[in-house]
């Protein structure tokens, strides 16, 4: 699922803790969720969405039980990568949308600390 975060329109604390709580409990806590930086473009002219505000939306999220939280539009941010929801290790490393690294075997066990994560990644 990804979310567009506009400033003025979907940017605050309230309506994204709402997101992220109708996700986990409804779609369950494996369920990917992109909080995606917003540009002003086009007729809509509001000032791009602050990375620090993506960070506390990351961290509600994370907070409310989701496993895999990723910030993008924010080109070599840390949260654009994925990791470990049991040891919080980095998994798999990306730059831009290619995988540069990848801590996790065939069997989708964690290079850290081995744990199978076949329910949450198909290799």
């Amino acid at each position: 699922i990804t979310t567009l975060v506009i400033p003025t329109v979907n940017d605050t604390i309230k309506i994204l803790s709402e997101i992220a709580k109708k996700i986990t409990h409804e779609l369950g806590d494996a369920t990917p969720w992109h909080l995606t930086r917003y540009f002003p473009a086009y007729k809509f002219s509001e000032p791009a969405t602050p990375i620090t505000f993506l960070e506390t939306a990351y961290d509600i999220a994370k907070e409310s039980g989701l496993k895999f939280v990723y910030i993008g539009n924010v080109p070599g941010h840390k949260y654009e990568n994925t990791y470990c929801p049991f040891c919080g290790q980095l998994l798999i490393k990306r730059t831009d949308l290619a995988v540069a690294a990848m801590k996790i075997d065939k069997n989708c066990i964690c290079s850290h600390c081995k744990s199978d994560l076949k329910n949450y990644f198909v290799l």
